[in-house]
């Protein structure tokens, strides 16, 4: 009989700021946030890391006839994996 067990933990905080301004007939919301995130995984031989924070922004021009969204996410992470 073969078995195994595995044990993992995850973090994520992902807050968001978010800022509408009408102008006449046209509106313009943009949101910014960040996300972080922190993982472990734990096996009987080895444990392996994760961890990773990203910026977020999108920028949305909306009038009565169009939507015009542009947004950016950039992210930065690091894996680690290896024995106990």
């Amino acid at each position: 009989s073969f078995s195994t067990s595995s044990k993992s933990s995850n973090d994520q905080f992902s807050p968001r700021m978010k800022h509408v301004v009408n102008l006449g007939s046209v509106s313009n919301q943009w949101v910014a946030g960040v996300d972080v995130f922190r993982g472990e995984r734990s096996t009987g031989s080895s444990t392996d890391y994760q961890n990773s924070t990203a910026l977020y922004f999108r920028d949305e021009l909306r009038s009565e006839r169009a939507l015009l969204a542009m947004g950016l996410r950039k992210e930065r992470y690091d894996q680690h994996s290896g024995a106990d």
